[in-house]
């Protein structure tokens, strides 16, 4: 009995963990849909995030609950969401958004003589 419990246990855990995993995906996404605008990528990239997430949740059910989805794995992978996105994401952002910008300027200064030739 002890054992299933720990089980039991860890795979809440991961299911914490998986949320957290999430939460950074959709914040990679989220820097992608503010630099570049547009409707239709918006779109796409919300079709992907959640294919990904419901991807994530039926392996994951799969593996430490031989395919029955539980409800209150659900629940923790929200709770691990919520835990990072009112936690780590602004910090996450601000360094995402630098290094975006930071990539930009790069582009710009390694295209600049093909631009200045045209």
């Amino acid at each position: 009995m002890t054992a299933d419990i720990a089980r039991q246990l860890q795979a809440l855990c991961r299911a914490v963990l998986m949320g957290g995993g999430l939460g950074v995906l959709y914040d990679l996404m989220r820097i992608v849909r503010r630099r570049f605008p547009h409707p239709f990528l918006a779109g796409i990239l919300d079709f992907l995030f959640w294919t990904a997430a419901t991807a994530a949740l039926f392996l994951f059910s799969h593996e430490n609950w031989n395919g029955q989805i539980r409800l209150y794995g659900a629940a923790f992978c929200l709770l691990g969401a919520a835990a990072y996105f009112r936690g780590i994401s602004p910090l996450v952002m601000r360094v995402l958004f630098l290094l975006t910008g930071l990539a930009g300027r790069l582009l710009g200064i390694l295209t600049f003589p093909g631009r200045v030739l045209a």
